[in-house]
């Protein structure tokens, strides 16, 4: 139940940011839209960007999710399968479907509201890292700590281009069509 009350606030702030951009997303609005009590939106969210910042890791985590990361590779090919791993995802149509809805998203935001949000994104691709390199380390106990450490640093700078690569083009197209 607690899992779903949040994920039915975090899809009704990115509904409220779609329809009126970030000046949209009002604790009362997201009170509305959501259909539950402000008391637990912020039992959920300490803040209702939070929610936002969910919204936006949700449509960001699928790209280490997706395909299922090999556990078969000699330790020389993993830094290698990374990089793989980062391409098929981002080919995946599932993994696409979500950089769109991330797209889509940070379009509705101005370069300001994005720059605001920059921040808390940051934190969350690196939890995202984390976790992915963290399942890789458990995959492959026999990496050195360098080994380890290399593979965090492909991993957090594909995530943050690809990242990055769609926010530019977002606020890009934002710019072309004013």
């Amino acid at each position: 139940r607690s899992t779903a009350s949040r994920q039915k606030i975090a899809e009704a702030a990115e509904q409220l940011v779609l329809r009126n951009g970030r000046s949209g997303l009002t604790t009362s609005a997201l009170v509305e839209v959501a259909k539950v009590s402000e008391r637990t939106i912020f039992n959920h969210f300490k803040k209702i960007d939070n929610a936002l910042t969910f919204r936006v890791a949700q449509h960001l985590e699928p790209i280490i999710d997706s395909p299922p990361f090999p556990h078969d590779l000699t330790l020389k090919q993993v830094p290698v399968a990374i990089t793989n791993h980062f391409h098929a995802a981002v080919d995946s149509p599932h993994v696409q479907e979500h950089l769109k809805k991330f797209i889509v998203l940070a379009a509705a935001l101005s370069y300001e509201e994005f720059e605001g949000m920059t921040q808390e994104i940051m934190l969350t691709l690196g939890t995202i890292s984390d976790r992915f390199c963290s399942s890789i380390d458990r995959a492959y106990p026999q990496l050195t700590v360098q080994q380890s450490l290399a593979n965090a640093l492909c991993t957090v700078n594909l995530l943050m281009g690809v990242l990055m690569s769609f926010a530019a083009f977002a606020q890009e197209s934002e710019q072309n069509s004013a």
